[in-house]
């Protein structure tokens, strides 16, 4: 029951993602310049594949999109929907890195692209 309680939670998480990234886009130029620079399409999955959920980002915007394998960008393989979610509440990057550290999740696919993520990031929540 918690594990469908978290994916649950995820997926709400997620469409709230989306809608920020929406928002900011159509109101920050830097990101807009972002977007546009290049086609990426984030994977975020649980190993058992009970929750996974595509985001592409391209100079359309940013939107969720239907989970093809085969057009990923980037992949983030996660132990278990509980556990992305702890990860996910926590908003710490130690906390993240700590995860990759002790394999909690996997990244896979085109790895080139995480520095274009990590500035996505850096443009959506700048640090205080």
């Amino acid at each position: 029951m918690l594990e469908f309680a978290s994916r649950l939670a995820l997926s709400l998480i997620i469409n709230c993602l989306v809608l920020w990234l929406q928002y900011v886009a159509k109101r920050c130029e830097q990101l807009q310049q972002h977007i546009s620079e290049k086609s990426y399409r984030l994977l975020l999955r649980t190993q058992d594949l009970k929750f996974c959920r595509a985001l592409e980002f391209s100079h359309a915007g940013v939107h969720k999109v239907a989970v093809n394998a085969d057009r990923k960008s980037l992949e983030i393989e996660f132990e278990s929907a509980t556990m992305f979610l702890k990860l996910c509440l926590q908003r710490s990057s130690k906390a993240f890195m700590t995860a990759m550290q002790t394999r909690r999740f996997k990244l896979k696919g085109d790895l080139t692209s995480i520095p274009w993520f990590a500035q996505l990031a850096k443009i959506v929540m700048p640090s205080k």
